[in-house]
């Protein structure tokens, strides 16, 4: 078990589930504790396991002001993250968009990675893809948004504002979504 390529070929000497954290914590011989997430392990199902793309629920996340910037140049960048579980049953190329609930035409964000058999985890940033920053921006002012703003961060990306968008994950002509609620 590699756990995300982060665990070394070293010995184990305990293993624990946390039922209520839905997380398995491995200790190591003079290394570290690693912890892992087993919550999607456990809705695996055989109606899952047969099919070639399936996504899991995505909790609602807060968003921040800060998402981009620095406290000071001293400190490093706060850069957001959010874990897209997903399962494929064979490796190979999948397709991710993030795009506006209302405006389920408008992709905010677009790009690929190579997925394993098997569950997966893709990062994303909650950042914009970046020639949509205008259009958003544009799509505020139309609507009246006056309390949310969409600027520039430290680190030069644009961040999504609070709103409901829909992840979409394409593999084999498959597609599937799940919301994801910025507050």
């Amino acid at each position: 078990m590699l756990m995300n390529k982060d665990l070394p070929a070293v010995a184990v000497h305990d293993v624990v589930v946390q039922n209520q954290a839905k997380e398995l914590v491995v200790c190591t011989h003079g290394r570290s504790i690693y912890v892992a997430s087993v919550k999607e392990l456990q809705q695996l199902r055989d109606t899952i396991l047969e099919k070639e793309l399936h996504t899991f629920a995505l909790a609602e996340r807060r968003h921040s002001s800060r998402w981009g910037n620095s406290f000071a140049w001293w400190y490093k960048t706060d850069e957001p993250e959010m874990k897209i579980p997903f399962f494929t049953k064979n490796a190979g190329k999948v397709e991710f968009s993030i795009v506006s609930a209302k405006k389920k035409d408008t992709v905010l964000k677009k790009w690929t990675s190579d997925a394993v058999k098997g569950l997966n985890y893709e990062v994303y940033h909650f950042d914009l893809q970046e020639d949509k920053a205008e259009m958003v921006k544009k799509w505020l002012a139309e609507n009246d948004k006056k309390d949310i703003e969409l600027k520039e961060a430290d680190n030069g990306k644009y961040y999504l504002p609070k709103g409901e968008y829909l992840v979409r994950i394409k593999r084999y002509g498959v597609e599937e979504e799940q919301k994801l609620m910025l507050k």
